[in-house]
């Protein structure tokens, strides 16, 4: 990530870091640990990524007094930058030497096609090729970029960014500060069938999608309308790449939707659900508050407020763990049964010998 050179010094100005080294020499990047050089800020919280025979070539490294300690025996001639919170005191550093670029002001491109009937408010761009229907309402200081399509009866709060081809159905309300990244899809119908007559018969969808404001939509995600009412995406909440939130879903505040989460039909989570890459729930189960949906698991029932699942079906964490160590024991059981069942053969067969025996 290239930067503008300046002196650590500079950078670390009234930031609660512990420098040591020379902090007059100069970054101009940001690098991870194993690839940064010379004139690269670089961050470590893994001791086990320190090589005593090849040292860092950072050029300074955010990290704990313990790490810096390792760092220090393994000749680092970098810069060390100790703090208690050391990513976050990273990211404070590097929003000075790498800073975002300015947001463009390029006001509504004679390019873009715009029904009469929309309202744009002050300092919204709109891009070239992007396609806005009837009755659409867009905030101040939003950004909606080149490809993107808005449908009919769509609300758009203040300072949202909806990057490239991007679709909006119709009748989708976004909430201040929503990022929609490239290709995601809200507002499609949801996939409502109903068997009749010997085959797959479509089912109306004439509900709404709802976003609240600080949520974060990744590229090629798909959230679906409501049949009836609305689906919900709380305010706060990060949804990944690849993601599918089918209809009539309540998502709560402050969830984290990791990458290839699939939500069938009314779902309901509460607030500060995780749901690990490749996790999968059910149609109309509930999710409690803060529970944390493990990777590559399968809800099939309620999962309780605080509690972790994982697993398929999904279980509370610890029984699956069980369930996993059990299963590798198996081809060992199998062997094990294998050898009591010889033995209580010959056990049987001794038995009827002596059975015989006495009889005669």
């Amino acid at each position: 990530m290239q930067g503008t050179e300046q002196p650590i010094e500079d950078l670390i100005r009234n930031i609660e870091v512990d420098p040591l080294g020379d902090v007059g020499r100069s970054l101009s990047d940001a690098a991870p640990f194993e690839s940064a050089g010379p004139e690269s800020l670089s961050f470590l919280t893994n001791h086990r990524l320190i090589d005593a025979d090849s040292p860092s070539k950072a050029g300074a490294i955010v990290t704990t007094r313990e790490i810096a300690n390792k760092l220090e025996t393994a000749e680092y001639a970098g810069v060390i930058l100790i703090a208690d919170q050391p990513r976050e005191k990273f990211f404070e550093i590097l929003s000075r030497l790498c800073p975002p670029r300015p947001r463009a002001e390029i006001g509504i491109s004679k390019a873009a096609w715009i029904h009469p009937s929309v309202e744009i408010g002050e300092g919204t761009n709109i891009y070239p090729g992007a396609s806005v229907a009837e009755h659409v309402v867009i905030g101040p200081g939003c950004d909606i970029h080149p490809g993107v399509r808005i449908g009919p009866n769509c609300r758009i709060g203040a300072n949202t960014c909806v990057h490239p081809n991007a679709v909006l159905y119709g009748d989708v309300s976004l909430g201040e500060r929503v990022i929609v990244h490239a290709n995601a899809v809200l507002g499609a119908d949801g996939f409502g069938y109903e068997f009749k007559n010997g085959g797959h018969q479509r089912l109306p969808h004439g509900g709404s999608l709802r976003v609240e404001e600080d949520v974060e939509i990744g590229a090629c995600t798909a959230i679906d309308r409501a049949m009836i009412g609305e689906t919900i995406i709380g305010a706060g909440t990060k949804i990944d790449n690849l993601v599918q939130v089918a209809h009539n879903c309540r998502i709560g505040r402050h969830n984290l939707l990791a990458g290839q989460t699939g939500i069938a039909g009314t779902v309901t989570t509460g607030d500060y659900v995780v749901c690990a890459g490749g996790a999968g729930i059910s149609d109309h189960t509930t999710v409690g508050d803060r529970a944390i949906i493990a990777s590559r698991s399968a809800v099939h029932k309620n999962v309780p407020a605080g509690e972790t699942w994982g697993g398929y079906p999904a279980q509370p964490v610890d029984d699956a763990k069980r369930q996993v160590m059990a299963q590798k024991r198996v081809p060992e059981m199998r062997d094990q049964i294998k050898e009591l069942q010889a033995q209580v053969a010959q056990l049987q067969a001794a038995l009827r010998q002596d059975d015989g025996s006495a009889a005669a």
